[in-house]
């Protein structure tokens, strides 16, 4: 006969002992169990962070969009591939400054009123926020401020590559100055558009020998607007007077035009009268100037330059060399914490507006298709609430007739372990079921109501709907 193997196991006087098997069998079903669970809440935390994730870029991208449209909307032949350009370079523009996408986007809105194109607005406006961070101010004020200075000086022209170079010249200049003297970015931006930048124009000068004039009077302690209403008045009032008194200018020896009848540089100017008014005092100063037919207003500036010849010359030559001040400024503006932390906001800012860019199209044409069927929904949506009463009323009456079966229920046992009378128990068990039948029959006639009277309750689901939409619409 055969034997089995526990039996083989028996003769040679062993047993087969699996309590340790066991045991490591549950250990691994427990700790299959843990991971299981740990997988699901794990899976769980992750879902909900990726729709938070999602709901924050949407809202993200669609505040970046909603600024960009805004300012595009005032621009001439943007298209959806252009506008594409131009996001990407706010984008890129806010990854490589402090500033952030919708700041770099609403700039967009200055650059154009400036009378920029698109292809123009790309070009200027990393330039723009590297003066905004250069200058320390706010990139509307930046934009403002260079592209007014530079249409104040005739530097704007229709050629993007020209354009742009005498803007970065114009802004690495108006830096550099601010590096040298005792005046601000935006304190010589605003002297160059308080009329000097067209006297400038009008004479054909250089914006480094304007600059450096600027300079020298903010030496003086006058600077902002007032240096350039000051400054522009002695320019047009020299230009007057010198060809109204030739002979008193060749008298004291003032020159004030080249030979070849042009305005001569600004520092030869103050030289030339520092030489004429030169160890006289100062009430004589005053009949020399006099008698140049120079006005009182002209005779104060002139008056304060004098002295500053020298530093004229000394500015303008180093301004000549202002080349790529602007960016070593602004990349100086990034060393700080603060600044690194910034960059890294825009990055992850960056990474929002890109996937949120992606779920954009479907809620537009969702919210579309809603605004265009508003009629057709109104009713969908008062089936759904009426479904939703009706689910949440079934639900309540089939819990009333659980409850009731429990107490018939109950009701039956009780009976069956008292001695009642016979009469008592069929009343008590009567009462129970009519208790249920008039759950049932209340039931049935709610559904009844429901259905003779629908078209009454969406007409009034949709006037609570138009009244809902008036009020928060």
């Amino acid at each position: 006969m055969a034997r089995t193997l526990d039996e083989l196991f028996v003769d040679f006087g062993y047993r087969a002992d699996t309590s340790g098997l066991d045991k490591a069998d549950n250990r691994l079903t427990k700790t299959l169990s843990n991971v299981g669970r740990m997988a699901r809440r794990i899976t769980a935390i992750m879902g909900g962070a990726l729709v938070a994730l999602a709901g924050i870029s949407v809202g993200v991208s669609a505040n970046f969009e909603d600024t960009l449209n805004k300012s595009v909307a005032i621009a001439v032949g943007v298209d959806e591939k252009m506008k594409e350009r131009l996001a990407q370079t706010a984008r890129e523009v806010a990854k490589a400054t402090t500033f952030s996408a919708e700041e770099a986007a609403e700039a967009y809105f200055f650059l154009f009123s400036a009378g920029m194109s698109a292809e123009q607005a790309i070009a200027a406006l990393p330039k723009v926020a590297q003066f905004a961070q250069a200058g320390n101010f706010s990139l509307a004020q930046a934009t403002d401020l260079l592209t007014d200075a530079q249409s104040a000086l005739g530097l704007t022209v229709d050629d993007t590559t020209q354009n742009m170079a005498n803007q970065s010249r114009l802004a690495n200049v108006l830096v550099k100055a601010n590096t040298l003297a005792n005046a601000t970015v935006e304190q010589f931006s605003t002297s160059l558009t308080r009329q000097f930048g067209g006297a400038l124009k009008a004479y054909n000068k250089d914006v480094t020998e304007g600059v450096a004039v600027l300079a020298a009077y903010a030496d003086q302690g006058v600077k902002g607007s007032e240096a350039g209403t000051r400054l522009t008045a002695v320019t047009l009032d020299l230009v007057d007077v010198a060809r109204k008194n030739e002979k008193a200018f060749a008298k004291h020896n003032v020159e004030i035009f080249n030979s070849e009848g042009n305005l001569r540089n600004y520092a030869d100017i103050i030289a030339s009268f520092e030489q004429a008014l030169d160890g006289v005092s100062s009430k004589q100063q005053t009949v020399i100037l006099g008698e140049l037919g120079i006005q009182k207003e002209a005779q104060a500036t002139l008056l304060q330059l004098l002295g500053s010849s020298d530093a004229v010359r000394a500015y303008e030559a180093q301004l000549q060399n202002a080349g790529g001040t602007t960016e070593q400024i602004a990349n100086n503006q990034l060393d700080s914490l603060k600044a690194q932390l910034s960059l890294l906001k825009s990055v992850v800012t960056d990474v929002a507006i890109r996937f949120g860019s992606k779920l954009l199209p479907p809620l537009k044409s969702l919210v579309i298709v809603v605004r265009e069927n508003e009629d057709k929904i109104v009713p969908f949506l008062a089936v759904l609430g009426l479904l939703g009463a009706a689910v949440f009323g079934l639900a309540g009456a089939f819990t009333f007739l659980s409850m009731a079966s429990m107490i018939l229920s109950g009701a039956l046992a009780f009976l069956q372990i008292i001695s009642a009378p016979l009469v008592v128990k069929f009343l008590l068990i009567v009462g129970a079921v009519l208790l249920v039948i008039a759950v049932l029959v209340a039931l049935g006639v709610g559904i009844f109501l429901l259905v003779k009277n629908w078209d009454q309750v969406v007409e009034w689901l949709r006037e609570t709907w138009t009244r809902f939409s008036t009020w928060f619409g």
